[in-house]
C-alpha cells in the first residue's frame, strides 16, 4: 500500500470565522447550496455534527476527523463513494487549515492524504514567465474565456471551428475544433482565473500525457495592461520530462495572438 499527499495554498477574500463557520460548522446546509448540481442535500447518519459525525449525500459518505475551532483545523474522511472507487484509492482524507490574514482575508492550507495500491503516474507542474500584455484586462479575459470559440479561429489559421459538445459554453463546456477536445475547468471571473484541460488530442499523444491542463491568472497593471500568469500541470507515464516537452511557448503564443487581435480589432 502507497502513502501519498498533495498540498495546495489559496487566499480567500472572507473573514476566516465566516470561512470556518461555512466550511466546518454549517457545511451540512452550505454545501447543497452551493453544489446544488451534484449534492441535493446532506444527512448526518452518525453523531450530533461534529468531531466523529458521518454525513452522506447518498453519493459519497464521509467522516469529520478533526474539528479544532482554536486551530481553524479541519479534516474530512471518505468512508466511501466515488471520490474512492473512480480512483482506485484505499483511503482519503482532505485537511483544512485556515489562517487569518486580515479582517476579510484568510489563507486556506489544504493537504489531500490518499492510500492507492495504483502504480502512479509522474505529475508535475511548470509556471511560465509571466508576460504583459498591452490590452485591458477586461477585453483579454471576454476574448480568452468568454468568447473563445469564436475568436480562437480568428487568431490561429489551423483552427477552422470550436464546437461546443457539451455545456454552455462556461464552466464545464466542453469544446473540440475537431483535432483536439478541451474542457473549461476554472472560470472565475471576479479574479480573472481559466484553465482548459485537455481532454484528447496530439497535446496529450505527442507528448504521452495522460492529464495536461493549462491555468491563466490575469491581473491588472495598468487601463490598458494585464500581466498574465500561466501555469501547466501534467501527468506522465515517462520518468522524465523535459520543460521543454510541455509546449510552453504555444500557450504563450496564443496570449500574444490574443493581443494582437485585441489592438486590431
Amino acid at each position: 500500500m502507497v502513502v501519498k499527499t498533495k498540498q495546495d495554498q489559496i487566499t480567500v477574500g472572507v473573514a476566516v470565522e465566516a470561512l470556518w463557520k461555512a466550511m466546518a460548522l454549517d457545511a451540512v446546509i452550505v454545501i447543497p447550496k452551493i453544489m446544488s448540481n451534484i449534492v441535493r442535500s446532506i444527512d448526518v447518519i452518525e453523531g450530533d455534527g461534529g468531531l466523529d459525525s458521518v454525513e452522506s449525500n447518498r453519493v459519497q459518505t464521509e467522516k469529520i476527523v478533526e474539528l479544532d475551532e482554536s486551530q481553524y483545523r479541519y479534516a474530512l474522511q471518505v468512508v466511501k463513494g466515488p471520490a474512492l472507487t473512480l480512483r482506485n484509492f484505499s483511503a482519503l482524507t482532505s485537511f483544512f487549515q485556515l489562517r487569518k490574514m486580515g479582517e476579510q482575508e484568510t489563507l486556506v492550507d489544504m493537504k489531500v492524504e490518499y492510500e492507492t495500491e495504483k502504480e502512479e503516474a509522474n505529475s508535475g507542474e511548470i509556471a511560465m514567465q509571466p508576460i504583459t500584455v498591452g490590452v485591458a484586462v477586461e477585453a483579454l479575459w471576454k476574448a480568452m474565456a468568454l468568447d473563445a470559440v469564436t475568436v480562437i479561429p480568428k487568431i490561429m489559421s489551423s483552427v477552422r471551428s470550436i464546437d461546443v459538445i457539451e455545456g454552455d459554453g462556461g464552466l464545464d463546456r466542453v469544446g473540440s475544433d475537431g483535432a483536439q477536445t478541451e474542457k473549461i475547468v476554472e472560470l472565475d471571473e471576479s479574479h480573472y482565473r481559466y484553465a482548459l484541460q485537455v481532454i484528447k488530442g496530439p497535446a496529450l499523444t505527442l507528448r504521452n500525457f495522460s492529464a495536461l491542463t493549462t491555468f491563466f491568472q490575469l491581473k491588472k497593471i495598468g487601463e490598458q495592461e494585464t500581466l498574465v500568469d500561466m501555469k501547466v500541470v501534467y501527468e506522465t507515464e515517462k520518468e522524465e520530462v523535459n520543460s521543454s516537452e510541455i509546449a510552453m511557448q504555444p500557450v504563450t503564443s496564443y496570449v500574444q495572438l490574443l493581443e494582437k487581435y485585441l489592438l486590431e480589432s
